[in-house]
């Protein structure tokens, strides 16, 4: 049985060999019509004697190439040298974009709909203005004005010349700062939908910040080449060009905060006040971005002419503000310095609905638009404050922390667009707008803080005879207004 057997396997593996080979001709797909090795040529395949290592009763033969000597199978390798017969399958790769597939269907449509617009922003943001950072005194009706800050001498006979104290003196604001110029950027999708347009659009502005620094002693003990610059107010008993650098004159004045006493302004008399002669300072940072999506109706007028859309949608508004304020005094440099230090800032997140109109007068080549809106906005506000007062020792005398966090105050915001839009052809357009906006309620970090002092009283003559600083926070409301150009590019992906 076992010779048997021997003798049977290498005949079946040569039958299986050739039938192999003959299946392989004729179901390659090269040998449609002309043969493999060329036009006009005969198919014969070649038989190669193949050695098998221990087969005693001889040789078994196998089909193994082309007569070509040419062809290279799929497997990187002659067919003679894969030693296998050559087959020949071509295998259909779909494309990868597929217009038939829902998915490219949905994508292709909502390209063809679509559009963005690019714009930069040159924005200004409203000033603090006047914006006196004191207390009023009851008796001075122009405090940016140089006045005369000590007591007013007694209306009696004979009249006792005063030896000043403080001298000629203003109270600070922020008049020299200015927030205008801010660089930003927005960005714009449209998509148009079922009787009408969908648009989001993102936008936002640098950190624009402005400082002013007041400097009101310029001479340096020892220093001969600058000359005392306050030679004004000399104490009247005292010898002829003796100078005192702590009083203020009219060409340099004093910088003074004053403070309410319990709440009610003090005058002259009994003036509760911080009095920098050396330097005052203020910065502020302003910062602001937000985001819109609306949804503007069409009617489907077609033609050129003018055009009425309303429109609905959300918008939402963030305002970040933060301010220092930093004085100075040392009493003409006699003194170690009293240094009073403010900062204060403020947050704004303002949120809501908002409906409008868009009027549009539609030409071929252009495009001129107005978009008034009105948002009926909430606004999530925050405010802190930190104030440090020191006499001159290494602690402070005073330092307090205010967090006011959480509060939620009705504030309408409107709005006008009026824009331009020159259509250079059918997938590109230049675009100019300019914008309006105006915020009812917000709180900005310079309307925050409340200079007031506590008395202190002697009980045997209930006179004052000083006071305790008590500078607080109190948040306060007011409204806001912005407006700016901008300029871009429209892309229609079509």
């Amino acid at each position: 049985m076992q010779h048997f057997l021997a003798r049977l396997i290498p005949a079946v593996l040569a039958v299986q060999g050739l039938i192999g080979a003959s299946w392989a001709v004729g179901q390659s797909p090269m040998s449609f019509g002309a043969s493999p090795t060329g036009p006009g040529s005969t198919y014969s395949p070649v038989y190669q004697p193949i050695s098998m290592s221990g087969d005693p009763y001889g040789t078994v033969y196998q089909p193994m190439s082309y007569s070509s000597g040419g062809y290279v199978s799929s497997a990187g390798c002659a067919p003679a040298a894969c030693g296998r017969p050559v087959i020949d399958t071509r295998v259909y790769a779909p494309p990868h974009w597929d217009d038939s597939a829902p998915i490219e269907q949905f994508l292709t449509a909502l390209a063809k709909n679509s559009w963005l617009r690019t714009e930069y922003l040159i924005w200004t943001i409203q000033d603090p203005g006047l914006s006196i950072q004191s207390a009023p005194i009851a008796d001075v009706r122009h405090p940016t004005v140089p006045f005369n800050a000590d007591p007013p001498p007694p209306d009696t006979l004979p009249l006792v010349p005063q030896v000043p104290v403080i001298g000629e003196a203003v109270l600070p604001n922020l008049s020299a700062i200015e927030l205008r110029d801010a660089n930003g950027i927005r960005g714009t999708y449209g998509l148009a939908i079922a009787n009408g347009v969908f648009e989001l659009n993102a936008w936002g502005l640098e950190k624009k910040s402005d400082t002013f620094v007041r400097n009101m002693i310029t001479y340096q003990p020892g220093d001969l080449s600058q000359p005392p610059t306050r030679n004004l107010n000399p104490d009247p008993n005292a010898a002829p060009g003796t100078f005192n650098e702590a009083v203020g004159i009219r060409s340099d004045p004093n910088v003074i905060v004053a403070m309410t006493a319990n709440g009610v302004p003090t005058n002259r008399t009994q003036l509760s006040a911080l009095v920098f002669d050396d330097t005052y300072s203020a910065r502020l940072n302003s910062q602001l971005w937000g985001a819109e999506v609306t949804y503007t109706h069409d009617y489907h007028i077609s033609g050129e002419g003018c055009k009425l859309k309303p429109l609905c949608g959300f918008r939402f508004i963030n305002l970040d503000e933060d301010l220092g304020l930093r004085g100075v005094g040392n009493a003409g440099r006699t003194q170690p310095d009293s240094v009073m230090q403010i900062n204060a800032d403020t947050t704004n997140y303002v949120y809501g609905p908002e409906v409008g109109v868009r009027a549009e007068l539609v030409h071929r080549w252009f495009t001129l638009s107005a978009t008034p809106t009105v948002a009926f906005a909430l606004n999530q506000y925050r405010a802190t404050a930190d104030v440090s007062l020191t006499d001159g020792s290494v602690a402070p005398i005073n330092t307090t922390s205010f967090r006011d966090r959480g509060n939620i105050d009705f504030t309408p915001v409107a709005q006008i667009a009026l824009s331009a839009e020159l259509h250079l052809n059918d997938c590109c357009s230049l675009f100019a707008s300019y914008d309006a906006m105006w915020i009812h309620r917000v709180t900005r970090p310079f309307d925050n803080i409340n200079y007031d002092s506590t008395p202190i009283i002697d009980p045997a003559t209930n006179a004052v005879t000083g006071f305790i600083p008590n500078i607080h926070m109190q948040t306060d409301l007011d409204e806001i207004s912005l407006q700016g150009v901008s300029a871009g590019l429209v892309i229609r992906l079509r």
